[in-house]
């Protein structure tokens, strides 16, 4: 069983770029003692459109030729799930593990905890998460009225992730305060019943980004029961940087 975590927060990083530094991670855990567990890649993202696997060209609701003039980026991925929106004010987490050293018995077990970081994540900040059954994603429902029809469900934390060889990839998007109407463009996760919410537009006070970053990665410690290290040693840093950029060159 492994007994640790490596948090990492990178700030603001291009989609594709992230996307490649998630393969360089993955293949320094295969060389990693067994005492590592794996990586938390804790950042955000330029404005940037994504899908899944499936072909999710009917929840567009723009060309992605035309995203340029928005300075937008559109990248298709071979992570589970439809359509997303990434942006400025959302925090995305990719734990990059090995579900079998953190003793995590398949992917809808690891779903389902990821899930419960986010829950624990809103709690902190007064906001009350649930899931829905056989969606996935955490959600806050509101009740609709006729003079203010309204989605009864809002989606706040997204999932989709892409396991191989038991090694995980991608992970969950968590909505501080990003510009919601990027939302608009698409039929987020294919789900036209549904809206998608964020803490400041729950009328939460926005939190230092700070603290977001500290509350996932406490949630994220107490969920996987794990150790999970924010520092490390000069040696050991430089190490590891030298070796992700190494290996990110794919």
């Amino acid at each position: 069983m492994s007994s640790f975590l490596i948090a990492q927060t990178l700030g603001d990083v291009p989609y594709r770029e992230a996307w490649s530094l998630q393969r360089a991670y993955q293949r320094v855990l295969t060389e990693s003692p067994t005492e590592c567990g794996g990586f938390l890649l804790l950042l955000t993202h330029p404005h940037t459109y994504t899908s899944g696997r499936r072909d999710a060209s009917e929840f567009l609701r723009f060309d992605p030729q035309d995203l340029a003039r928005e300075q937008a980026q559109w990248v298709q991925t071979d992570r589970g799930g439809l359509v997303t929106y990434h942006g400025p004010g959302q925090l995305v987490v990719y734990p990059i593990v090995d579900l079998a050293r953190l003793g995590i018995s398949g992917v809808k077990d690891y779903i389902h905890r990821l899930e419960e970081i986010m829950i624990r994540l809103a709690a902190l900040f007064g906001v009350n998460l649930i899931r829905r059954e056989g969606i996935r994603g955490v959600w806050v429902h509101e009740q609709s009225t006729v003079q203010a029809p309204v989605p009864a469900w809002k989606k706040l934390g997204a999932v989709g992730v892409h396991v191989q060889r038991g090694l995980t990839s991608h992970g969950f998007a968590f909505n501080v305060n990003p510009d919601l109407d990027r939302f608009n463009r698409i039929v987020p996760c294919g789900l036209s019943d549904s809206g998608v919410t964020s803490l400041a537009d729950l009328g939460i006070a926005v939190p230092a980004w700070e603290n977001v970053l500290a509350g996932a990665i406490k949630a994220s410690a107490e969920v996987f029961g794990l150790e999970l290290r924010t520092s490390l040693s000069v040696e050991e840093a430089e190490a590891l940087a030298l070796r992700v950029k190494a290996m990110s060159i794919d």
